[in-house]
Formats: C-alpha cells, structure tokens, sequence
C-alpha cells in the first residue's frame, strides 16, 4: 500500500490434534444405555490453510500487525455410541507488536 505499510496472503499445509469425547448416562436423556460409558477418540488431521493481514510501522523500530487465518481439516468420522461426523475447521486472529532490533532502513521519500 505505502511504503510503511505491508498487505500480504499466506496458505498453505495445516496440521491439527484432535480430541472428541462423548458420554452415555442411562439417567440423562439418552436412555439406551445401561451403564454410564465415555469414549474418547483423538487423532492428528491434515488439512489447507489460507488467510491475508497488514503490517505497519508504527515508528521507530516498532512494527504492528492483525491476521486472519481458516483452516479446513476435513470431516472427521467416529463411531461414538452412533456415527458421528464431526466438521473440524478453525478461525484465528492473530494480533502481534515486535520490536526489531538494529538500525532500520531508511524508507526513500519521493
């Protein structure tokens, strides 16, 4: 955008751990059970990132930036007490303030 100030994209390979619970209680709502039972599944998934931020400088040698990123990992499908398909993708903003140590370069004015 301007000198002082950095648009950018990013993508790329995502990885993810995952764990899922689920509980049958025969006093809960789910009454086909006849003693409470708790499974617990966990994996690793692979998956697709993309996301876009700016960077600017916020002087001196002081930098700011705000990211957006979403990641897909797919479908991810368990027999708990019934099948269960579980869509796992994420959502993160990242927020970030650095301090770069050293002489910054002098930005030419036109």
């Amino acid at each position: 955008m301007m000198p002082t100030v950095l648009l950018y994209a990013t993508g790329g390979a995502a990885f993810q751990d995952i764990k899922a619970s689920a509980t049958c209680n025969p006093n809960g709502t789910a009454g086909f059970c006849v003693a409470t039972h708790t499974e617990t599944v966990s994996t690793t998934r692979t998956g697709w990132t993309v996301g876009a931020g700016i960077e600017a400088l916020l002087g001196a040698n002081w930098t700011g930036r705000l990211e957006y990123r979403f990641a897909d990992f797919g479908t991810f499908n368990h027999t708990f007490f019934a099948i269960a398909g579980i869509k796992v993708n994420t959502h993160t903003v990242a927020v970030g303030l650095a301090y770069k140590f050293g002489e910054v370069p002098v930005i030419a004015r036109f």
